[in-house]
């Protein structure tokens, strides 16, 4: 019926790598074989990633505090431009029993984190990078530090487990 059911070389049915998986390990150990994004295109994927355009961001309280959550923390920076979209009277209003601002030690930007998160990202930040990476653009080891208040060996580290766990079989 198709022909990937009698091409051997098209359809693996056992445990080995398939053609799409090898081109896509290729890809992405190879970064002259991803094609280049324009700036323009990547910020625009990020602001709607993060929910800071009109129609994207949250519009009640629920909402606003689900996204917090789901976002673990969210840089100040970020959050000024979540709030320059979100109804007025909810950013005056924001539930500080559900979030507040915090200022890791060491790190050099406060970010907006859940309650839920507040005791993780107080004692073991680099725990949550994985989750927190979701919602960001290209971020640099520097902005890490930045952001979670870890040595720059520490970050790298971190990343580094993560790519390790993404590796094809």
């Amino acid at each position: 019926m198709y022909e990937y059911d009698e091409r051997k070389d098209l359809f693996a049915s056992t445990r080995t790598a398939t053609l799409s998986d090898k081109v896509i390990e290729e890809a992405i150990g190879n970064a002259d074989l991803r094609p280049a994004l324009k700036t323009a295109t990547v910020d625009s994927f990020v602001s709607r990633l993060r929910r800071e355009i009109s129609g994207w961001a949250p519009d009640d309280a629920l909402s606003l505090n689900e996204w917090v959550k789901e976002r673990i923390a969210i840089p100040i920076d970020e959050w000024k431009s979540l709030c320059a979209v979100i109804p007025k009277m909810l950013a005056e209003n924001i539930d500080s029993g559900k979030v507040k601002t915090i200022t890791r030690n060491g790190a050099a930007i406060a970010s907006v984190v859940h309650r839920e998160w507040e005791e993780t990202w107080n004692n073991e930040p680099l725990g949550l990078l994985g989750q927190w990476l979701r919602y960001e653009g290209p971020v640099s080891i520097e902005q890490i530090c930045a952001i979670f208040g870890v040595t720059a060996d520490e970050a790298e580290d971190a990343v580094a487990a993560l790519v390790n766990e993404l590796q094809f079989p």
